[in-house]
């Protein structure tokens, strides 16, 4: 009894007693005191539900754990995010006011003819309106100096036009082209000298980007509005992105309550 008493009063056994009670309670905390991580089993069934849709079968007990473990793995890289404080990086703020935005869009009805050309007298005159076309014929030269002598006059008594340079690559006949389109591959200059020309007769020499160019124009079109089966898709995207801006606008209102605003 003596001999036990002395043991127990060595101040080595205090302290492997001692160091055995802060490991078991430290053991204790790093289970316990974790913070929880569990999965919500409605949203892996939508998951499974969404799988087995898109492969037209159920799916097997391998496929179910690997929907687990993928949601796991974004669940936990979601919160290291959050730990590191990288849900201030521009990127995800970014993202996630995406989210909010779609998250307050508003379930309306489609819109209606009126509010349609509402819209319409809202946009951009070029947005609902075709440019003027033009078809040409034309005889081109990469340079002045290749223009044989007294060209245009014998295309305008009916001489067949010859070939156009190689160098020059243009479709020919030129098909019908948007005005702004000719602008880009000939110049604004070209474009502007043979819109303003008539109809079946031979003109030039024109001078444009890519050389110098006889031109018979085959047919023009005025500007005219874009037919309206084709203009609603374009109409709908705008009222519907106004619909959703206005309900921001009244949720950024009411949110403005709830905090002490400083501006610079």
């Amino acid at each position: 009894m003596l001999a036990r008493n002395a043991v127990l009063r060595e101040p080595l056994v205090h302290f492997l007693v001692v160091g055995a009670l802060i490991f078991a309670v430290d053991a204790v905390r790093s289970h316990y005191g974790k913070p929880i991580l569990e999965l919500n089993a409605s949203e892996v069934q939508t998951q499974v539900t969404a799988a087995e849709a898109r492969l037209q079968r159920p799916l097997t007990p391998a496929e179910r754990d690997r929907i687990v473990e993928e949601l796991l793995r974004d669940e936990l890289l979601f919160r290291e995010a959050q730990r590191r404080g990288m849900l201030s990086d521009n990127r995800v703020r970014g993202t996630l006011v995406q989210m909010m935005r779609s998250a307050l869009r508003p379930v309306t009805a489609p819109p209606d003819a009126a509010q349609l050309d509402a819209v319409r007298a809202r946009l951009p005159a070029e947005t609902s309106t075709l440019p003027e076309q033009i078809s040409f014929e034309h005889v081109s030269f990469a340079m002045t100096e290749e223009v044989p002598p007294g060209l245009l006059e014998r295309l305008r008594s009916g001489t067949p036009p010859p070939a156009s340079s190689d160098a020059v690559r243009l479709a020919n006949p030129f098909p019908e082209t948007y005005r702004p389109q000719v602008q880009r591959l000939l110049s604004p200059e070209f474009a502007a000298a043979v819109f303003a020309l008539p109809k079946d007769e031979w003109h030039g020499p024109l001078p444009s980007t890519r050389g110098v160019h006889f031109v018979r124009v085959i047919s023009k079109m005025k500007e005219q509005p874009v037919p309206m089966d084709q203009l609603r898709p374009i109409l709908e995207s705008y009222w519907r992105q106004e619909q959703e801006n206005q309900a921001v606008a009244r949720e950024v209102e009411g949110l403005k309550s709830g905090y002490r605003i400083i501006l610079p």
